[in-house]
């Protein structure tokens, strides 16, 4: 990664490493591949009869997006699939502006924003192959691409779906205020509907500027989206008007922090001896004054962990702007508190942006009666453990668990 290109490097050998492949920005499929600030995914697809390791990236960021002056047309509204041995170009998608190029690509009018975020490349159906893409772009929209594998390169995608959009176009009469980005990958997991006897994935995802982090104009939030094509046996012969519509915030439920009670649990409506959800997920209002989520967050334990950056407005204009990291904790996929003891909202985890948080497990020699160490698993934000009456240390257990196929 860099500028406009990717760069691939052979280190078979650490003291003789060689260029293995590049691709370049400006050329050919590549024409308009802004900054590359997407991370490639490395990930096992079978195209043919033959798997091959690919990665997969975002089309990058556009400058105009720092100052707001895209036009219909801007770079970096792509996905792309490559050949991690060789650079082989096996399949992309693009919005409008898509040059010319061999292959040919697959075209997605919604695709029009920069998707500078990394993809979340997921097995859904658990035969070791990538099956499923979620990521978002500058928009505020959330994509899905549904893979065939074992489709040429031509069909290797069936559709890429707009999940929800989140941004202006999500809203009516939308503002400034609601002009939401996307800068990173979703998190997401499977679950189960046991009213509809259904698997459906809870897409976890945030809004935020992180090209302009101490922006206090923008309303940004943080939602669960629920999407239940991903659990459809016929996912991939399915038509487009049968898949669960475009999710919007009219769509999920808002959550009030400030009652311990509400959360994001559907109701739902019987009709011909059909169940159908009233809502599709839930989202959080995060704080006016600019607070935002500059990171993906993490589900474990059947428990989503996310933090946000608030900044703070500067007393004088020499004054340096710190700001503030907030923790979320929340059990999936409805969003409720996990335990009396523990808040869904921790203010001032630490001084200055936090990140994404990273589980740390501090090691004991004493074992438990299962033989396991009876160490803790901490949260790590930045370079701090949050207070253990947080609640957020949780003992190690034996865990014996089976994960349902979803689909053949």
């Amino acid at each position: 990664m860099g500028g406009r290109n990717y760069y691939a490097l052979d280190l078979t050998s650490i003291t003789n490493p060689k260029m293995l492949f590049t691709l370049k920005g400006g050329t050919g499929a590549y024409t308009n591949l802004g900054q590359t600030w997407s991370q490639p995914v490395l990930a096992d697809i079978k195209v043919g009869a033959t798997v091959k390791k690919v990665l997969v990236f975002g089309g990058g960021y556009d400058m105009c997006w720092e100052d707001n002056t895209c036009g219909s047309t801007q770079q970096g509204n792509q996905l792309y699939i490559v050949n991690a041995e060789t650079g082989e170009l096996i399949w992309w998608a693009s919005g409008a502006g898509a040059p010319s190029a061999t292959p040919a690509a697959f075209n997605v009018t919604a695709m029009s924003n920069s998707i500078p975020s990394q993809p979340k490349v997921m097995d859904v159906n658990s035969d070791g192959l990538a099956d499923t893409i979620y990521f978002g772009d500058l928009g505020g929209q959330v994509f899905r691409a549904d893979i065939v594998n074992g489709n040429g390169a031509s069909t290797l995608v069936k559709r890429v779906k707009v999940v929800a959009q989140l941004g202006s176009n999500g809203v009516t009469g939308g503002t400034a205020a609601d002009g939401r980005r996307i800068y990173e990958p979703p998190t997401v997991a499977l679950f189960k509907d046991a009213t509809m006897n259904k698997i459906f994935a809870g897409v976890a995802i945030g809004t935020g500027n992180r090209s302009h982090p101490l922006n206090m104009a923008i309303q940004d939030r943080y939602a669960v989206l629920f999407d239940y094509d991903v659990g459809r046996a016929d996912l991939l012969t399915a038509t487009a008007a049968s898949l669960q519509g475009t999710l919007k915030f009219t769509n999920l439920i808002s959550l009030d922090l400030t009652n311990d009670t509400t959360t994001g649990t559907p109701t739902y409506t019987l009709a011909a001896g059909k169940y159908t959800p009233n809502s599709y997920g839930w989202y959080v209002n995060l704080s006016s004054g600019g607070e935002k989520s500059l990171s993906s967050g993490i589900i474990f334990l059947n428990k989503l962990l996310f933090t946000t950056y608030l900044p703070l407005a500067s007393q004088t204009g020499c004054a340096v702007v710190v700001g503030y990291t907030n923790l979320y904790q929340m059990c999936m996929p409805y969003g409720n508190k996990c335990d009396v003891d523990t808040p869904r909202k921790v203010e001032n985890i630490m001084m200055g942006m936090g990140g994404e948080p990273q589980l740390v497990y501090q090691s004991s020699d004493v074992l438990n009666a299962d033989g396991v160490p009876t160490g803790d698993l901490g949260v790590l934000i930045g370079t701090k453990l949050p207070k253990e009456e947080a609640g957020l240390k949780k003992q190690l257990q034996n865990l014996r668990r089976w994960r349902e196929k979803t689909r053949q």
